[in-house]
């Protein structure tokens, strides 16, 4: 069986293969932000080959519905806008991707057998990223339509379902809640990723189905705002959700170190401890918008072997395998 990836930009990761396509990807590069040629991910820029080095089969592959936006009064920086055109520009890229490449798209939970003990496929499932353009259900049917399956609610600004984590204040709206009771009708998962607090716990408090967090870190063992609390991680275990560990150091150590292999095994420990072995898994985090840091020695997805290899050595190759595939691969097969 392998391995299973929570939260990867495909995108970033193939967007040499992108100019092959007859539509104009350039937006796409500019709204993903590959910002002077840096990209994590893929060795050498990308290809199939390497996700077959790397034992990579299923991928979340990220769907970034928005523009950058240039911001007049700090040159050099931007703000970012929510664009249905961006939105569109990304699925086109990605099915044009798929079709010339058969690469599978993950739609329902019972489309995982086909791929459980294949050598090498790669196949992927949609997850919006950022939820700005909904604003009824009706909304959700038309992204449903183009196949994606996940919505990560917030990703950098609060917007009309809940509060980011950019923000102290708010939590989960009334429309929040319509969207959560119309994704668990059809058997859609809600992403709390990037969620504030507040809006996190209530919407463990309100939603019946199990819920995604597919990239985060432990505010116990480092205060970012983007990381989960204890509280949070304590809800997790009697609802059987799950949680995607990142390799983002910024959320493991903070803005000016990079983090070690076992400072990011500390992570999993932690989790692992306290809630149980079976809602742990990678949410690796390899993109390249935000330029983060990743832990050192896996700086590109190709050397996730050897964190497979230190994990097998520290905690045993039983629960290394749940980890990395077995239970990722038991949530998207049962709430897909």
């Amino acid at each position: 069986m392998q391995k299973i990836d929570l939260h990867e930009n495909l995108i970033n990761s193939f967007k040499d293969k992108l100019d092959e396509f007859a539509h104009p990807t350039a937006d796409i590069k500019d709204n993903l932000a590959v910002l002077q040629g840096r990209m994590y991910g893929i060795k050498n820029s990308g290809g199939l080959e390497d996700y077959k080095i790397a034992d990579l089969q299923v991928i979340g592959a990220v769907v970034w519905p928005f523009e950058k936006i240039a911001d007049p009064a700090s040159p050099g920086k931007f703000r970012i806008s929510y664009s249905e055109k961006a939105l569109n520009e990304n699925l086109d890229a990605y099915e044009a991707f798929r079709k010339q490449y058969n690469i599978k798209l993950i739609a329902e939970g019972r489309d995982l057998s086909d791929t459980k003990y294949m050598d090498f496929g790669l196949n992927f499932f949609y997850k919006l990223v950022g939820a700005d353009g909904i604003k009824s259900t009706e909304d959700v049917d038309k992204i449903y339509k183009k196949g994606i399956r996940i919505i990560q609610f917030v990703d950098q600004n609060s917007n009309g379902l809940c509060s980011s984590y950019q923000d102290k204040e708010g939590g989960l709206t009334q429309l929040g809640k319509d969207i959560i009771i119309y994704m668990e009708s059809k058997k859609m998962i809600v992403d709390v990723a990037n969620m504030n607090p507040q809006s996190m716990i209530e919407t463990y408090r309100f939603a019946k189905r199990p819920l995604l967090n597919s990239h985060t870190n432990i505010m116990s063992l480092y205060n970012d705002s983007r990381n989960i609390t204890d509280e949070y991680l304590d809800r997790i275990d009697p609802s059987n959700g799950l949680i995607g560990l990142s390799l983002n150091s910024d959320m493991i150590v903070g803005p000016n170190a990079y983090a070690t292999l076992d400072q990011f095994m500390d992570q999993i420990e932690y989790v692992k401890n306290r809630i149980g072995a079976d809602q742990v898994a990678l949410g690796s985090c390899y993109h390249s918008f935000l330029h983060p840091k990743m832990v050192q020695g896996l700086e590109t997805v190709d050397t996730l072997k050897l964190l497979e290899e230190k994990m097998t050595e520290r905690f045993g190759e039983k629960f290394t395998q749940r980890f990395f595939r077995e239970n990722a691969y038991k949530f998207l097969t049962l709430y897909l």
